[in-house]
Formats: C-alpha cells, structure tokens, sequence
C-alpha cells in the first residue's frame, strides 16, 4: 500500500503483533506460570537444605577434629535454628504444590479446548 494515504504500517504491524502475543498469552500463560512456580519452589527447596547439610559436614569434621586432637580447643559452631530452614523448606514445598495444581488446571484447560476443536471438526 502506498504509504501516501495516511495509513501507518508500523502500527498495523503492532497491532497484529500484539494480537498475535495476546493469543500465545491465554494459551500458554497457565503453563508459564506452573513453570515458574515449581522452578521457584525446587530452588528454595534446594536451597533451604543445602545450608544444613554444609553445617552438618562442617560439625562432623569438627568432631574428628576433637577426636583426634584432644589438646586444641575448637570453638563450637552454632549455626541458624533448624526451625528457620524448616519454614523456608516448607514454603518451597507450598510453592511447588501450587506450581502442580496450576499445571494440572492448565493441562486439563488444553486438554478442553482441544477436545472442543475436535469436536467442532467433526460437526463441519
């Protein structure tokens, strides 16, 4: 089209750019979201029990330690409560749950829409 009759190119390829992410949204945002959700829940989970595995090897050792050099005197490490990595586990644990509940909605969402499709397919 000859850009001399006033219409805008540019903003016609965004809108149906935008159009075209509006319709990817609605079908994968749910799925998007589950994904988000258990990667966020595994790397708490991961996290909240790395650090209580790293002072229990640093307390092993130190027992070893003082077994095995009685003479020296070793401070005693007191590191954070378990209660405080317990409640960052358990809400990584809330969050990978919510991530599976999300992922089986959106799962069963696809699995509706499809199976409308096909039945539209059938009735033409």
């Amino acid at each position: 089209m000859p850009s001399h009759l006033g219409i805008n190119h540019n903003a016609m390829a965004r809108r149906y750019l935008l159009r075209i992410a509006t319709a990817y949204a609605k079908e994968y945002g749910a799925a998007i979201i589950a994904a988000a959700l258990l990667y966020g829940g595994i790397h708490q989970v991961i996290s909240a029990s790395s650090q209580p595995i790293a002072i229990g090897i640093i307390q092993l050792i130190s027992g070893i330690a003082r077994k095995a050099f009685r003479d020296i005197t070793l401070s005693e490490y007191v590191g954070i409560p378990w209660v405080f990595y317990a409640r960052v586990f358990a809400i990584g644990v809330i969050v990978i749950v919510a991530g599976l509940f999300v992922g089986l909605w959106a799962n069963l969402r696809s699995e509706r829409q499809s199976s409308a499709t096909t039945l539209e397919e059938i009735q033409n």
